[in-house]
């Protein structure tokens, strides 16, 4: 038979890469997020937009040409571990890659002095021990509480008249104020 002998040129565009930037530190039920960071690069890089997925939450500065500046609200009663992906499209194909993002709940915890022990969640009125986003009260009831290790954070303190708060040695307390 007759073969015709046939030339082809092939050109692989590579996909898109993403760079996440640094994790996202915890915010507040009704916060907004610094901006999430993340870079998108490659050749024919047409956008790089973030997305959360179902949660609902909205987006700002999130146009697809600047993801390092985007930032976003989740929510306003969301709490929990939102996943934040950034997709970037390409001409020839898509990348993407996501981070992790802590919501966490907001309120009042009231200190009910059961025993001095700041982490046990029986001595709070919220059944929890208060965290980075709550504002805690002492009053002038039972026994005063005895905060010990490092890892303690509320957003605010009121240490009622005649209550008292006693540090361990080594201990901290953080005051967030977020």
């Amino acid at each position: 038979g007759n073969s015709t002998p046939y030339a082809a040129s092939l050109t692989v565009q590579a996909a898109p890469s993403i760079i996440m930037g640094p994790a996202l530190p915890s915010i507040c039920t009704g916060g907004t997020t610094g901006p999430l960071g993340g870079s998108a690069s490659g050749a024919g890089l047409i956008s790089a937009i973030w997305s959360d997925g179902t949660v609902g939450g909205t987006f700002a500065n999130n146009t697809g040409n600047s993801p390092e500046l985007v930032t976003y609200t989740p929510p306003a009663n969301f709490t929990g571990t939102v996943s934040l992906r950034l997709t970037a499209t390409g001409s020839a194909c898509n990348a993407i890659n996501s981070k992790g993002l802590q919501v966490l709940p907001t309120g009042t915890a009231t200190w009910l002095g059961l025993t001095n022990n700041w982490a046990a969640s029986t001595n709070w009125s919220t059944g929890a021990v208060p965290g980075a986003c709550t504002a805690v009260i002492v009053p002038a009831v039972g026994v005063g509480p005895l905060v010990q290790g490092t890892t303690n954070r509320v957003k605010s303190i009121t240490v009622q008249q005649g209550a008292t708060l006693t540090l361990a040695t080594g201990a901290v307390l953080e005051v967030e104020h977020r």
